[in-house]
């Protein structure tokens, strides 16, 4: 992905830059022409103007003197979807015991290892049930040098990673806090699986970054060093896109697209013993739902709309496009439990619909969102409003509908203890944080609210050089920026942090998906998939945010709460 991003973006560039595009599209097939070919005839045919699935493969394989099948602890499946502007990406854990065509059962990553690419992209195809259009299998040397060429990426790390030489493990060394990353901390950051839920962890950590290059990747401008970059892409790099028209029109999809409506899948289940190996088994139910959200992902919640026309403001006609006796009945009767004004309208023009589809006139879009949470899997279509007719969203539900979920669809995927109790009036470890502003020239600014179980991180006696209330400076292209972090625990284990910094416009901020104000200050919020992730606010000539742990274990109320209690250190 992160090659396939920076391609996108440097098409775009110069006349120039285009020859340098072909001779990178026809190496990257070049690198291993015979399993180019091998792949291929299990790849399904892309259609221009459709949703293209591209399975991207993250390995340590060699080539030269050194040669070897590799393995693989990277794979994730990224939707462009050129229709609704959005993408979406699913991983699933290296660990994960699956059934390995013409092998048999094993962890996932034995597929590369023994079958390369071609045996990866059968055993996803036959995981998840879904075509495979194209593949990019990038070695991590690569990973690592393309983003050294691009200047470092930006990245919100959320917590301490520590792991010095000579543990046996990788060796790490991140503190936490806004903060470019070189290409080895970057691939030590995504690789990262020594905490308490390992795979599942690093499969958000790998998704965050590729968000955050995709937010970073437009504002690069570098020219003198696009040679280079599209060296390291070629050099690590075997793909089946060696045609030009093929790539452009990706890059044109991913240019496109609002990095607000990027949303992430995880397969997440029960660790088991198989053999004498740790497996991770995953039920038929539990990756159906991880496909589920993958195709039809769970999105910010939608209230623009609903300050200028009420839910019951308007009229909501359902009708049976599925076969089902009393289908249209039973979803009005429940979008009416939700407060809406719905009515049956009979049956659709057929039966043969599969997802609903959500029919909306102009102005009245983003509530046919809402509805259409309410029937996943479904789409939204905006429709001209006829003359003389009254403003309205027509439903046609189709026959994959199971049912309006009590919370309106949406639940997250995965078991999850939510944390929402809020304590208000209460400045937690005050003194640290009067510590904290007296080592920098930032106004700083304290919660003062908290949450029964929540505490600061504090320091460990095998890392002394971890300050759990960091000052710092940021690089920045304008120089260093004064930057504040600290670090918060939730009940479960989960790390969320505050940030505050004098560096007004980071590439991070970039594309709210709301923008609310609050007692005369203006909000910034960022979700992920339907979870309040960011909320960030600039005062004082600093700019402040709030970012949840990783799986958002803080509910929306609670993140909310926090950021908008913020006040000044006294």
């Amino acid at each position: 992905m992160l090659a396939l991003v920076v391609l996108a973006v440097l098409s775009g560039s110069a006349g120039v830059a285009l020859g340098w595009f072909q001779k990178t599209a026809a190496i990257m097939r070049s690198n291993d022409e015979v399993t180019v070919r091998d792949v291929e005839a299990d790849l399904s045919r892309s259609t221009s103007g459709k949703p293209v699935n591209i399975l991207l493969i993250g390995s340590d394989r060699r080539k030269g003197a050194e040669a070897d099948k590799g393995r693989s602890d990277t794979m994730i499946l990224v939707r462009l979807d050129p229709g609704t502007g959005c993408m979406s990406m699913l991983s699933v854990p290296r660990d994960l015991y699956v059934t390995i065509p013409g092998y048999g059962q094993d962890r996932v990553n034995v597929a590369y290892t023994v079958g390369g690419p071609k045996l990866t992209v059968q055993m996803f195809k036959e995981l998840t049930g879904l075509p495979i259009h194209h593949f990019m299998d990038v070695n991590f040397i690569g990973f690592a040098n393309i983003v050294d060429y691009l200047g470092g990426v930006y990245i919100d790390v959320d917590r301490r990673y520590y792991n010095p030489p000579g543990t046996g493990w990788a060796a790490i060394d991140l503190q936490p806090g806004y903060q470019k990353l070189t290409g080895r901390q970057a691939l030590s950051f995504v690789r990262f699986r020594h905490d308490e839920r390992g795979d599942f962890n690093r499969m958000i950590r790998q998704q965050v970054f590729l968000h955050e290059v995709e937010r970073q990747i437009k504002r690069w401008q570098n020219i003198t060093k696009m040679p280079a970059v599209f060296k390291a892409i070629a050099r690590n790099t075997i793909s089946d896109m060696s045609s030009v028209g093929t790539l452009l029109d990706l890059a044109n999809t991913l240019l496109d697209l609002n990095t607000s409506r990027v949303y992430q899948a995880h397969l997440e289940a029960s660790t088991g013993m198989v053999n004498g190996m740790s497996v991770i088994q995953a039920s038929p139910e539990e990756i159906k739902r991880a496909v589920d959200d993958f195709l039809d992902p769970r999105q910010a919640p939608m209230r623009a709309q609903a300050d200028k026309i009420p839910r019951n403001g308007f009229t909501v006609r359902v009708l049976n496009g599925g076969g089902s006796s009393g289908l249209a009945d039973t979803v009005a009767a429940q979008l009416r439990d939700a407060g809406y004004t719905a009515v049956v309208a009979g049956n659709a023009d057929s039966f043969t619909y599969t997802k609903s589809v959500v029919y909306a006139s102009k102005g009245l879009k983003k509530w046919a969102q809402n509805v259409a949470q309410s029937v996943r899997p479904a789409t939204v279509r905006q429709v001209p409003r006829l003359p003389g007719t009254l403003p309205g969203i027509t439903v046609v539900v189709g026959n994959q509908f199971t049912g309006v979920p009590e919370d309106g669809g949406r639940t997250s995927n995965n078991t999850l203890a939510v944390q929402s109790q809020i304590l208000r009036n209460t400045r937690q470890d005050e003194a640290r944080w009067q510590q904290l502003a007296s080592s920098t020239r930032l106004k700083v600014m304290m919660p003062t609210v908290w949450s029964t179980g929540m505490a600061y991180e504090t320091v460990t006696g095998y890392d002394p050089t971890y300050r759990n209330f960091r000052s710092y400076k940021i690089k920045t292209s304008d120089g260093q920026r004064t930057a504040v972090c600290v670090v918060g625990k939730t009940a479960s284990g989960g790390y969320w942090h505050i940030q505050e910094t004098s560096w007004m416009e980071p590439p991070i901020l970039s594309d709210p998906n709301d923008v609310r104000t609050i007692k005369g200050r203006e909000y910034m919020l960022f979700y992920q998939n339907d979870r309040l992730h960011r909320v960030a606010f600039k005062a004082n000539g600093c700019l402040y945010w709030v970012t949840n742990t990783l799986r958002d274990e803080l509910s929306d109320e609670l993140m909310l709460a926090l950021a908008t209690s913020l006040q000044p250190v006294l």
